[in-house]
Formats: structure tokens, sequence, C-alpha cells
């Protein structure tokens, strides 16, 4: 047994569901707003990941860098105190050295290494120094 009024509120009410369907405006917004937010966080860490990573590859670079300079300046033999510039060779031409050499005040060949290694064209920007102490000319 069917009742008329039934079906017509069943019709009434799938007529409404259809109309209903659907994503309102302020919930695409709201989605938007969500998506943008969460893009520019990835982005914004991504930056900061180039970043650290350059940071990273310099402090290597310099570290071996003024380490080998290190072994020259011992290497060659030289007393006294020294003060030298200059840039590397090929593929680190892009960087730059300063190196001092001095005496310790009543320590007989004791001297103070101080090697900075920096960006050659834009001095003081990123740098890394190497202190130490080296026994050189006594016998």
């Amino acid at each position: 047994m069917r009742l008329p009024g039934r079906r017509r509120s069943m019709k009434a009410t799938l007529i409404r569901k259809k109309k209903c369907s659907g994503f309102t405006l302020v919930e695409l917004l709201v989605c938007l707003a969500l998506l943008a937010i969460t893009f520019v966080s990835v982005f914004r860490l991504q930056a900061q990941n180039l970043e650290l990573q350059r940071e990273a590859r310099f402090i290597t670079e310099a570290k071996y860098l003024a380490q080998g300079r290190l072994a020259r300046m011992y290497a060659s033999g030289t007393t006294g105190p020294v003060n030298n510039t200059g840039t590397f060779d090929s593929p680190f031409q892009d960087l730059a050295y300063e190196e001092e050499k001095e005496e310790v005040a009543d320590q007989k060949y004791l001297y103070k290494v101080r090697i900075v290694v920096h960006s050659a064209d834009q001095e003081g920007v990123q740098q890394y120094v190497l202190e130490t102490y080296v026994f050189q000319g006594g016998d």
C-alpha cells in the first residue's frame, strides 16, 4: 500500500539534495587559503634548506683549504712573521685567504698562525677562521 503524500515528500527531498550538493564559496575560499599557507610554508622551508646546504658546503671547503694553506706554510720552513693574502686556484677561485704568522711573546720558535678564508668578491659575508700555534725553527 502506497501513500501518495509520502511519494511527493521523497521527490522534494531528492530535488533539495541535488540543489545542495557541491561546495559553497566560503568553503572554497577556506580551502584555497589553507593551500596557500601550506605552499608558502613549504617554499620557505626549501629556501632555508638551500641556504643551510650552501653554508655547510662553504664551511667544508674553507676548512679543507685553510688546512692546506697551513700545511704549505709549515712545509716552507720560513721562520719569522708572515702576512699573505691571495686567492685559491680553480675550482675554488671564488674564495680568498689571508694568512698571518706572528711570534708568540717570550716563546722562542713558537708562532701563532691565523688563516681566514672568505669569499673573494664579497669580503666578510662568509668567513672561516683557523687559528693555531706551530713550533718552527728549533733543532
